[in-house]
């Protein structure tokens, strides 16, 4: 697939168990590595990148709020 998103912009991702969410944003924060083709974010493929680069592009351009990682009991 071919998904163009806009800079700067609050985005969300909707729809229903097992159709692939989190293995997209998995892939497009570096967590996952995809199986073929590019994942290009500001024309750099970040399935090039080092350790070091994926954390600084972490950090530095990408937001995920994480759905199982420290939730509050309430």
């Amino acid at each position: 697939i071919t998904l163009s998103l806009p800079e700067k912009k609050l985005i969300t991702l909707m729809g229903p168990s097992g159709c692939g969410k989190s293995t997209f944003l998995n892939i497009l924060s570096g967590l996952d590595q995809a199986k073929s083709g590019e994942v290009l974010v500001f024309g750099e493929n970040i399935l090039e990148f080092s350790e070091t680069q994926l954390t600084l592009y972490r950090r530095n351009t990408i937001g995920i709020v994480f759905q199982f990682f420290h939730l509050l009991p309430y």
